[in-house]
């Protein structure tokens, strides 16, 4: 079970047609995973994502009543096969995309016509699934991303962490449905501020250690 935040017309395309569109890359955009349908394993950050989009847009103090007028989140049910994903949680996948990128980066330096590229992840995962055949062993493409530096208490698990998977295969989806009746705008806008709080607190522990080092 996934979650995709979009808006809500388009969301509900979407759910009529079962089929979700392509985020593609251009040459001032590169996703992070590449091409693809872009799917959160956290409810909270779909959430978080029609937040954010609904405040660049409209008026913020409308947002309890109008959120889910505006934006909608979907559930997202997947045939997930771990043998068929490119996991950047697979230490051997991550020397791979390495080798990969040194490739592509070498190459780039030495042909006019690709040493314009700045050869961003996104970009080099679309090499490989467009170029280089990825597409016939992998389905998907996995990442968990860092979301803040780390403080100066001793832990290694409170560093904020986005986990994103990215669909190359559609047919990979079983079921699409509007999942927003059941995100409580009052519930997931508490946790929502706890998680922004958490962020900050990290934020001033990193500050206050470079501050004295």
């Amino acid at each position: 079970m996934y979650y995709h935040g979009t808006e809500a017309e388009r969301g509900k395309r979407i759910i009529k047609r079962q089929k979700m569109d392509y985020s593609r890359s251009d040459e001032d955009k590169q996703h992070w995973l590449g091409d693809g349908i872009y799917l959160y394993r956290d409810c909270l950050y779909a959430f978080r994502w029609i937040v954010l989009m609904f405040n660049k847009k409209y008026q913020q103090e409308n947002l309890k009543s109008e959120l889910y007028a505006k934006y909608s989140i979907l559930k997202v049910d997947i045939e997930y096969d771990y043998e068929r994903v490119f996991s950047f949680n697979n230490p051997e996948h991550q020397i791979i995309f390495n080798k990969i990128r040194e490739e592509c980066i070498k190459k780039g330096q030495e042909s006019n016509n690709f040493r314009k590229y700045n050869y961003v992840d996104g970009l080099i995962i679309n090499i490989m699934f467009k170029k280089l055949n990825y597409g016939e062993n992998y389905d998907m493409v996995e990442a968990v991303f860092p979301l803040e530096s780390i403080g100066n208490i001793k832990s290694r698990i409170k560093n904020l962490n986005e986990y994103q998977l990215c669909i190359k295969n559609p047919n990979k989806i079983i079921k699409i449905e509007d999942y927003s009746s059941k995100v409580d705008y009052d519930k997931y806008s508490k946790k929502l501020r706890e998680y922004y709080d958490y962020k900050d607190s990290l934020k001033s522990q990193y500050s206050y250690k470079n501050k004295f080092s």
